[in-house]
């Protein structure tokens, strides 16, 4: 795997109830550094800031 590569991965959820909740992610480089919450340009050293989800539920 190139140290350039995306991953893909998954988790089950169980929502509590209905409603709208937001799904925050970041990263960890190779070298163990987290991904920043600020938004910063891709150019020149790769993007940052967190991706976020917002989902609404209307069963549970």
């Amino acid at each position: 795997m190139s140290p350039h590569s995306w991953v893909i991965w998954n988790y089950t959820w169980q929502p509590p109830n209905p409603g709208k909740f937001q799904t925050v992610v970041r990263i960890t480089d190779m070298k163990g550094q987290l991904q920043i919450a600020e938004d910063v340009r891709p150019q020149p050293a790769g993007t940052s800031g967190y991706h976020t989800i917002i989902s609404e539920v209307e069963q549970t």
